[in-house]
Parts: C-alpha cells; sequence; structure tokens
C-alpha cells in the first residue's frame, strides 16, 4: 500500500483494500511512519520482502550506532567494549523478537540519542535537541514512543538524583524537560490526533 502511494497510485488518507474501505491514518502511524519506510522507492513492487529486510538490517544497525554514540558521550566506553556493547544493545532479545515487527524497532534507534539529549538539558540547559528527538520517536512509532517517553522521564529523574545539579535547578531543569516533552507532544499532534480519532 505505501509502495503504490509513493507512486501515485493510492491515497494515503483512504483506501478500498480493508473491508468497505477505511481511513488509513492510523495504518500509517502504526506501521510506517517511520523514515526508514521510504526506501521501498529503491526496490521494484515484486522485491518488497528484500525491501524489508534490508530496512530491518539497517535499523538493527542504526540501533547499534546511537548506543555507540550513548555509550562513547555519556558512558566514556572506549575501544572493543564500546563496540562490544553496542553489538549487544543492537541485538539484545527485544529487536531479535520484534524483527518480524520493525515498526517497533524506531524506538529502539531513537532511545539513545534521547537520552543523549536529556544530558544535553541537564549540562548545557540545550532544549531544542530534546525536543526534537521526542518529536521525531513520537511521529516515527507512537505506540513505543510512550513507552520510551516514561522511560526518557524516569531517567531523567535518576540522573538528577545521582546528585549532578542542585536542588532548585532541578525544579528549573524539571520544568524545561516537561516543557520539551509538550511541545514534542504537540509537533507530532497532526498524526496522533487523526490516529487517536
Amino acid at each position: 500500500w505505501f509502495y503504490d502511494i509513493l507512486h501515485g497510485q493510492d491515497s494515503i488518507f483512504f483506501s478500498w483494500r480493508a473491508g468497505l474501505g477505511m481511513n488509513m491514518t492510523g495504518v500509517y502511524s502504526f506501521y510506517i511512519a517511520s523514515p526508514f519506510s521510504f526506501l521501498v522507492l529503491l526496490f521494484p513492487k515484486s522485491c518488497m520482502p528484500e525491501a524489508l529486510l534490508l530496512i530491518t538490517l539497517l535499523k538493527v544497525g542504526c540501533a547499534g550506532l546511537t548506543f555507540s554514540c550513548y555509550a562513547y558521550r555519556i558512558l566514556g566506553c572506549k575501544g572493543i567494549s564500546c563496540v562490544s556493547f553496542s553489538v549487544l544493545y543492537a541485538m539484545m532479545t527485544y529487536v531479535m523478537v520484534y524483527a518480524l515487527n520493525i515498526m517497533w524497532l524506531d524506538g529502539v534507534i531513537l532511545l539513545p540519542v534521547v537520552l543523549m539529549c536529556v544530558h544535553l538539558l541537564l549540562d548545557r540547559g540545550r532544549l531544542l535537541p530534546l525536543m526534537l528527538s521526542l518529536a521525531v520517536l513520537f511521529i516515527a512509532q507512537f505506540y513505543i514512543a510512550f513507552m520510551a517517553g516514561l522511560f526518557t522521564a524516569m531517567y531523567f529523574l535518576a540522573v538528577t538524583f545521582t546528585g549532578r545539579i542542585s536542588g532548585a535547578e532541578f525544579w528549573k531543569k524539571a520544568g524545561l524537560f516537561a516543557l520539551g516533552a509538550g511541545i514534542a507532544a504537540a509537533a507530532a499532534a497532526f498524526l496522533l490526533i487523526p490516529t487517536y480519532l
């Protein structure tokens, strides 16, 4: 269906392929809102299994890449240990179990990016990277995004309670964190609200 949309042969809003026809916004947001979905343009329609294989491999590789960036910048991990832990992250059981549901792998890719942006907020007061990374997460896969968002909030609390910031500074950073998450959700509302409805 998405391949046909990209080639101008179907509508992104409505399709007759399901039952007596249905609104496809929810289908789009749940299954194919990921930027990786556009890679189907590189393949003929007869090669969609190969396109899905490439998308799966790229998502797993990107998960390892984003975790390696997190491990290097935040955890100070270097050399073979950074590579090892990145491979372990990319090949964790969740990824293997849900490799057939590739839409849920975007959260695994984006979570280390979001966590790095939490550190940018705490250490440098930069809010924009956190807003952008959360907005991309909310748009790419809303179903996993709320879980990743909850994890990010707990991560924020855990990092702040390690003594990185003072009590007065905590409330300022917490307010910025909440503001950033709210703006990110609002930026994704163009897709989230029609999906909900």
